[in-house]
C-alpha cells in the first residue's frame, strides 16, 4: 500500500508548489476536489474489504489448513523458506526433533520455529521482494551517487519496518484467543514475563533480520564511498534509529494484540498508532514552516518530531562533498532531536511493557 500511495503523494507535492501562487484556486481544490477523491478511494477500498472479509483469497491462515512444506516449497509463488539454509535460519530455525533444554523459554521456542507467513503467505511474500528490488536503485542513488542523500535511503528502510514489523507481533495474543488456546496457556507455571518477551523477541527476531537485509548496503557504502570515512558517527547514528524503530514497532503491535482480541483490529490499529506517531509530526511541522514560519509555536511545533524516526534521520549531521560545488558544506542536524526521539521511544517501550505485565497479572490474575 506504502508503494502505491507514494508515487500520488509526490504528484500531489509538485503540483501543490506548482500552484504556489494560486491561493484562491488551491483553496477550491483543498474544500472541493481533494474531499471528494478521498471519499471515492476511502468507499472503494471499503467495498473491497467486505468482499475480501465475505469471500477471503488467502488460505491456510491460523493453522486452520494443514501446509505440506514440500509442495509448499514447490508451488508456492514468491519467497520460499529453506529453514536449513543461510540466511533463512537466522528468522526460521528448523523444527524441534529433540527435547527442550532445562531453563528454556517454551513460548519462544514455540513462536520462533512456527509458520512465521502463515498469515496472507502470498501477499506478504511478494511485499518482501518487491522491496528487497526497489531497495537495488535507491541504495545506488542515495549511497553511492549522491551520498547527501544517504538519509532518504535510511527513511526507506525504516517504511520497509513500519510496513512489515507489525506483521509478526500483532498475532502473537490474539491467535492464541482466535484457538482458544490463551486459558491453557495461562494455567501453565510460565510468568508473564516469559509469555510476553518470548512472543515478542520471535517476532522481532524476524522483522529485525529482514530490515536488516536492506541496512548491509549502508555498511557496505562505508568502506567503498570516501565521503562517509568523515562520516561513521551519523552511520551509526542511522543504525541506532533503524533498531530503535524495529523495537518499537514490535512492542506497539504486541501491545495492540495484548488488548484487542482480533488479529485484523490488533494489526489495523497497530498501523494507525504507527503511521500518526511516525507520520503526523512531520506533515504538522511541514505546515507550520511553510504557512507560519514566523510563528511563535512553529519551534514547538519542529520540536514535537521527536516522535518521528524520519525527523531524528534527517537531525543527523552529515558532512559531505556535493558533486556540482568544490567546497565540502556540512549539513546542520539538530542532535537534540535525535537524543529526545532515543529518549522517548525508550519510555513509550518501558510503558508498553509495564502496562502489559500489569495486564496480565490484574486483568486475567495471572500469578508470579
Amino acid at each position: 500500500s506504502y508503494l502505491l500511495i507514494l508515487p500520488f503523494a509526490l504528484g500531489g507535492v509538485f503540483m501543490w508548489r506548482a500552484l504556489s501562487d494560486m491561493g484562491e484556486f488551491r483553496l477550491v481544490l483543498t474544500v472541493t476536489v481533494v474531499p471528494g477523491l478521498g471519499a471515492g478511494i476511502v468507499i472503494a477500498l471499503f467495498a473491497n474489504t467486505c468482499a475480501r472479509l465475505l469471500y477471503p483469497p488467502d488460505v491456510g491462515s491460523e493453522g486452520k489448513e494443514v501446509v505440506d512444506l514440500e509442495q509448499e516449497a514447490r508451488e508456492a509463488v514468491g519467497l520460499v523458506i529453506q529453514r536449513d539454509q543461510f540466511p533463512d535460519r537466522l528468522f526460521a530455525p528448523a523444527r524441534r526433533d529433540s527435547l527442550l533444554p532445562d531453563g528454556a523459554n517454551p513460548v519462544y521456542d514455540k513462536e520462533i520455529r512456527s509458520e512465521i507467513f502463515s498469515q496472507g503467505t502470498l501477499m506478504l511474500r511478494v511485499v518482501i521482494q518487491v522491496s528487497m528490488v526497489v531497495a537495488i536503485p535507491l541504495m545506488a542513488v542515495c549511497l553511492y551517487i549522491w551520498p547527501q542523500y544517504a538519509p532518504w535511503y535510511v527513511s526507506y528502510v525504516i517504511l520497509f519496518n513500519m510496513l512489515v514489523g507489525p506483521v509478526f507481533s500483532a498475532g502473537t495474543v490474539t491467535s492464541e484467543r482466535e484457538r482458544q488456546t490463551l486459558d491453557l496457556l495461562l494455567t501453565t507455571p510460565i510468568t508473564p514475563w516469559q509469555i510476553l518477551w518470548g512472543k515478542l523477541i520471535a517476532g522481532l527476531r524476524v522483522s529485525s533480520v529482514l530490515t536488516t537485509f536492506l541496512v548491509w548496503p549502508l555498511l557496505l557504502a562505508c568502506l567503498m564511498v570516501s565521503s562517509y570515512y568523515t562520516n561513521i558517527p551519523a552511520v551509526g547514528g542511522y543504525l541506532a534509529i533503524v533498531l530503535v524503530t524495529c523495537v518499537t514497532t514490535a512492542v506497539i503491535a504486541l501491545f495492540c494484540s495484548v488488548l484487542f482480541h482480533k488479529t485484523s483490529i490488533s494489526l489495523m490499529t497497530a498501523y494507525l498508532v504507527i503511521v500518526v506517531l511516525f507520520c503526523a509530526p512531520l506533515a504538522a511541522r511541514f505546515f507550520a514552516e511553510g504557512f507560519f514560519p514566523d510563528h511563535e509555536a512553529t519551534p514547538y511545533v519542529v520540536r514535537a518530531g521527536l516522535t518521528s524516526p524520519f525527523a531524528a534521520t534527517f537531525a543527523i549531521p552529515l558532512d559531505v562533498e556535493i558533486a556540482a560545488e568544490t567546497a565540502r558544506q556540512p549539513v546542520v542536524g539538530d542532535l537534540p532531536l535525535v537524543a529526545g526521539f532515543v529518549a522517548f521511544t525508550a519510555g513509550l517501550n518501558l510503558a508498553l511493557l509495564s502496562t502489559m505485565i500489569w495486564l496480565f497479572n490484574v486483568r486475567w490474575r495471572v500469578s508470579q
